[in-house]
């Protein structure tokens, strides 16, 4: 009869040490994959970034004289451009940059350089003249800063801007997409017309290049280029 107990007790406590020991396999289980979700998001964090906002001072618009935004210079700094826009002030009569500016991916690597677009003509103040100028950085880089500027004479303007191309070794890295802002009336050449169109990228993504273009003799849009590094 003792026997019998002996045994009984000696399968229980096998019985309970099995469960014990599949209830912190699984314990042990659950907060490793607690730590791999936190460990993804941290490197979905370090890829994407943070984003912040930054304004150019207001300044005067010259009645929407496009030469007037000379007096804008939009830059990241340390970043690089996610999305920008032309607004206007409540009295209508100063123009300023928005822009969204995103950190640079932990892993990339890449050499900052400015650039220009040749000098062509002001057509006189009209907006639809900045569709002759391209701007765009190389090796699928991303956009920090830009400036539209006069020559020595006034007559003619150019885009001087600054890229983050990244290092060949991670040319292969880069991933980008083309698109363009909806089609929007041009004002008859006012430069405050360009206050509807805001070219932005998805999440990760940063401006590679953008240019005015004109779809319809009396429209006006930007057609933009997006660009990401996959780590």
């Amino acid at each position: 009869m003792m026997s019998s107990v002996r045994i009984m007790l000696i399968i229980s406590a096998i019985a309970i040490t099995s469960v014990l020991a599949k209830n912190m396999l699984k314990e042990e289980s659950d907060i490793h994959g607690k730590e791999l979700n936190i460990d993804a998001s941290r490197v979905r964090r370090s890829y994407y970034g943070n984003c912040h906002d930054v304004d150019t001072w207001f300044t005067y618009d010259g009645k929407g004289h496009t030469v007037y935004l000379d007096r804008q210079s939009p830059n990241c700094g340390l970043s690089a451009i996610r999305s920008f826009q032309l607004v206007r002030n409540s009295g209508h009569n100063h123009v300023r940059y928005d822009l969204s500016c995103c950190n640079l991916p932990k892993s990339y690597r890449c050499r900052t350089s400015t650039f220009n677009t040749p000098y062509n003509k002001d057509g006189k103040g009209l907006n639809i003249y900045l569709d002759r100028h391209h701007v765009s950085c190389p090796s699928n880089g991303f956009l920090k800063h830009f400036h539209l500027n006069r020559n020595d004479h006034g007559d003619l303007y150019r885009y001087t801007f600054s890229c983050c191309s990244p290092h060949y070794y991670q040319r292969s890295q880069m991933t980008c997409y083309e698109t363009t802002t909806p089609a929007n009336a041009d004002g008859k050449g006012n430069m405050v017309y360009l206050d509807r169109h805001r070219p932005s990228c998805h999440i990760g993504y940063f401006i590679n290049g953008f240019q005015l273009v004109r779809p319809t003799s009396t429209t006006i849009q930007y057609k933009y280029r997006c660009c990401a590094f996959y780590q």
